[in-house]
């Protein structure tokens, strides 16, 4: 199954968290979502006085790994996954691509469901050095356009397919990194 999203150009999220933590297994990537500058406060100030309640949110997987799409509009705020660094392969290096844009990725499609099976197995690439995460969900990127979505996330999309994400991990559980 393919996961069809749509860029669309903006400022790149700065309010961002990314952190690995061993002990759990966990990778976890979220991002405020965008909302036109208003403050999150204001707008749930706004949608409780007029009755409006919150979309609620669509998740793709592809394995252990969870893509969360938030708001009416579905834009891509969060990545989780149950993964453990320890399997991730350790090339010599990323390089980092050339950006088409800096944004937001939102769902291009729309499902009946509040879920997708991508049916794909990422694959995980990871340099301490530059504590760069790449999850490949598909083999050939050729052709592919990056966005930054924001200070810790870049993906790749391909044909309108989302393909690929470059993930900045901020923080991990131990100061020593991700290495034992």
């Amino acid at each position: 199954m393919t996961l069809n999203v749509e860029f669309r150009a903006g400022t790149a999220s700065n309010t961002t968290r990314a952190a690995y933590r061993r002990g759990e297994f966990s990778l976890e990537y979220s991002h405020r979502r965008s909302r036109d500058g208003l403050s999150p406060t204001l707008v749930r100030a706004i949608n409780e006085r007029l009755g409006i309640r919150e979309a609620p949110s669509f998740f793709a997987i592809a394995d252990t790994l969870t893509l969360v799409f938030a708001g009416a509009e579905r834009e891509l705020v969060a990545v989780e996954a149950y993964t453990n660094s320890q399997r991730w392969r350790r090339p010599g290096g990323i390089l980092l691509p050339g950006l088409s844009g800096d944004g937001q990725i939102y769902l291009a499609d729309t499902f009946q469901d509040d879920r997708i099976d991508l049916g794909v197995i990422p694959d995980y690439d990871y340099v301490e050095e530059d504590r760069l995460l790449r999850v490949s969900l598909r083999a050939d990127q050729e052709g592919a356009d990056y966005y930054r979505v924001s200070d810790s996330l870049i993906v790749g999309v391909a044909r309108g397919e989302l393909v690929v994400l470059l993930i900045q991990i901020i923080s991990t559980d131990e100061a020593s990194g991700l290495t034992e």
